[in-house]
């Protein structure tokens, strides 16, 4: 028997309490928590930039109104300039202004204004930026085993020396 099952079976039991729960209701109740929790999951996702994934979620809580909450979301979010960036695009842009070697600020983790105990690169690039599993506009630095996203790598002015 299916976790679903057990729980649909539970509920309609509840009848002994004196409440009553048709197994209509029941996927009805199940249903509207699948969507809660899922609504939750992606608002979790979403916080940590991990916009892709939030959108999957959304859709696995109810692809029609995912849908429609995106269609609706993306106008108004391009009109207060918050719209989700292109990573293409991003990298583009890095790459026409920094060549590989560009002198930067590299925040592995967390940026300052995120954890004022952050570890901090004064490094240089080792690569042109690429995008990361279609989502995530990213650059190689020297000192460092892994890629870094954009935004959390600085330019910096060319050190003579």
């Amino acid at each position: 028997m299916s976790a679903r099952d057990e729980i649909k079976r539970d509920l309609m039991a509840q009848k002994t309490r004196g409440v009553h729960c048709s197994p209509e209701g029941a996927d009805a109740l199940l249903d509207a928590y699948r969507v809660e929790v899922l609504a939750e999951a992606a608002d979790r996702f979403a916080a940590f930039d991990l916009h892709n994934e939030a959108a999957a979620l959304r859709r696995m809580a109810d692809p029609s109104k995912a849908a429609r909450m995106q269609d609706a979301a993306d106008p108004l979010a391009a009109a207060r300039g918050t719209a989700e960036p292109d990573p293409a695009a991003e990298a583009d842009r890095w790459n026409a202004a920094h060549p590989i070697g560009t002198p930067v600020t590299a925040y592995p983790g967390l940026r300052p204004e995120d954890n004022s105990k952050c570890v901090r690169l004064i490094t240089h690039t080792r690569s042109a930026a690429s995008v990361l599993g279609g989502h995530t506009a990213v650059v190689w630095v020297e000192g460092h085993g892994a890629c870094i996203k954009l935004t959390h790598v600085d330019p910096q002015e060319a050190r003579h020396g």
